[in-house]
């Protein structure tokens, strides 16, 4: 029995390493990408408030702290949100 281990081990230990670093790897990119949506709903979360509070439907934004609003008209309004405040 220990003999079929040792066998098995020898033989398809390249294997086992290869699994490993791509599991360890994979699991490391999936904690980024999750880390950095939450970033980005937290930023759209913060825009609709904003444009809720203005009467207006949330839209877009940019990455720089403004948020895109568009009114009932049709009139596109940028409100300057400073992201940080809400931590």
């Amino acid at each position: 029995m220990l003999s079929k281990l040792r066998n098995l081990i020898q033989k398809y230990w390249k294997r086992a390493l290869v699994m490993l670093i791509l599991a360890a790897g994979g699991s490391l990119l999936a904690a980024a990408t999750y880390k950095e949506g939450f970033e980005f709903g937290r930023i759209v979360g913060h825009c609709e408030v904003a444009c809720s509070v203005l009467g207006a439907d949330f839209s877009g934004f940019e990455y720089e702290g403004a948020c895109q609003c568009e009114q009932a008209g049709g009139f596109i309004l940028t409100i300057p949100v400073d992201h940080s405040f809400f931590n």
